[in-house]
């Protein structure tokens, strides 16, 4: 079970000794905030010995990065980090930059989250959702695996927030919180080397509803199998759609579908290995 923390949970690590394992983004906006707690000691340990760290900070760099975490009180892994052996082991002490994130959300405003998780489209989809909220007058903020790192929004949260969160299956597969509202737009056979199975795989995406309650909602690909079978097994209110159409976001444009051969105010959107993904007409969507 994941490590949490009371109210006042960034108060919680005062005095105490806490490992950041993988300085990544994600870890490195955590950091941030927590400098500022008072008595706070800090490791960081990184499997790259070239990585560039805070002065101030106790180094753990190389093939041995894992070795000295039984000298920390509190553990956080990054997402990019595996669940080596080692950190099994300490796993009572583990916790993540997510969880925490999502701990001071409950314990310090009303606010609410929508979290987006998926093979395909969540980024496209986060997007699109905190842009229909900033239009329609909502205090939107946009995190997670898109855009700004969670923590560097932490100061902008009010009660009148809706947080939307992209998340993956690296910072799922621990997951203990819940939001308010879970989008699961697909499953397909991804990330197999660092979850080790395609069950693992949609195991750790559904962590995304597995502690939400009957308050909460689910919306999720009716047309997948094994995000139904997730959806069967939630206590949250379960909000089936069909995947009819699809779009693809850059930068500021997304791109719609359109049927093939049909090129006029369109693009072609190729994927990293040129894989032609489809032709989308172009549109823009003001921030």
């Amino acid at each position: 079970m994941i490590m949490t923390f009371p109210k006042n949970m960034l108060e919680s690590f005062r005095n105490k000794s806490v490992l950041l394992v993988g300085f990544e983004k994600t870890n490195r906006a955590f950091y941030e905030r927590l400098k500022t707690v008072e008595g706070v000691q800090i490791g960081i340990a990184d499997k790259n010995a070239a990585a560039k760290l805070p002065s101030g900070v106790a180094a753990h760099l190389g093939d041995d990065y894992l070795a000295n975490m039984q000298d920390y009180d509190v553990i956080v892994r990054s997402p990019g980090v595996r669940y080596w052996p080692e950190l099994l082991a300490m796993q009572e002490r583990v916790t993540t930059a997510t969880q925490l994130f999502f701990e001071h959300v409950r314990a310090s405003s009303k606010a609410r989250v929508v979290g987006v998780t998926g093979t395909k489209g969540k980024s496209t989809t986060s997007t699109l959702v905190h842009l229909m909220l900033k239009d329609a007058g909502f205090h939107s903020l946009l995190v997670g695996n898109i855009g700004a790192q969670d923590w560097d929004r932490a100061d902008r949260i009010t009660d009148d927030s809706i947080i939307v969160y992209e998340m993956s299956s690296y910072m799922l597969c621990d997951f203990t919180e819940r939001p308010d509202i879970a989008v699961m737009l697909n499953a397909h056979t991804s990330h197999i080397d660092w979850h080790g199975t395609f069950e693992a795989y949609v195991n750790a995406k559904g962590q995304i509803t597995a502690f939400q309650t009957p308050e909460d909602t689910l919306i999720f690909n009716a047309t997948d199998p094994a995000l139904t079978q997730i959806a069967n097994r939630t206590l949250a209110r379960a909000v089936p759609f069909k995947h009819m159409q699809t779009m693809h976001h850059d930068g500021d444009w997304f791109y719609e579908k359109q049927a093939p051969g049909v090129y006029r105010n369109s693009a072609a959107v190729i994927d990293a290995d040129g894989t032609v993904l489809g032709v989308y007409r172009k549109m823009h969507i003001p921030h």
